[in-house]
């Protein structure tokens, strides 16, 4: 699959949540950098804005840099999301989604950002989760 298809996937993994409103690609303007996440979701039940990063990089140089530049910007992300969309209260945090064997390179990211691995979206345990979906569905 290639990086897009990736995206695609989380995307839809993540908007399949309750309450969980989306916008791919949206622009983060701080004073010190913009950036652009590969998606924006909106978790109405949490009151989270998740800025969500997609690597199927084994090396994860460019998502911790971003990281860095999230969590040295947390303050001011968080402000002007909410601003921009009307909230109040509303926390912003990074939710990777990276491979397993990525994870020793999470060591020392503070504070730590939310992961969830590809692996458990496309290995067998991904598989058996949509046909149990599916069959509770019917």
């Amino acid at each position: 699959m290639s990086s897009l298809e990736y995206e695609k996937l989380v995307e839809a993994f993540v908007l399949d949540r309750p309450g969980v409103l989306g916008k791919p690609q949206y622009i983060v303007k701080t004073a010190t950098v913009n950036r652009c996440p590969d998606f924006l979701a909106a978790d109405t039940m949490s009151k989270t804005f998740y800025l969500v990063e997609v690597s199927i990089d084994v090396k994860l140089k460019r998502q911790l840099e971003k990281m860095h530049d999230y969590n040295r910007d947390a303050v001011q992300i968080t402000s002007l999301l909410n601003e921009s969309f009307g909230f109040a209260g509303w926390e912003a945090r990074p939710w990777l989604f990276v491979w397993r064997m990525t994870e020793p390179q999470l060591a020392g990211l503070l504070p730590m950002p939310r992961v969830t691995f590809l692996d458990d979206l496309v290995g067998p345990t991904a598989a058996v989760r949509a046909a149990a979906k599916k069959s509770f569905a019917s």
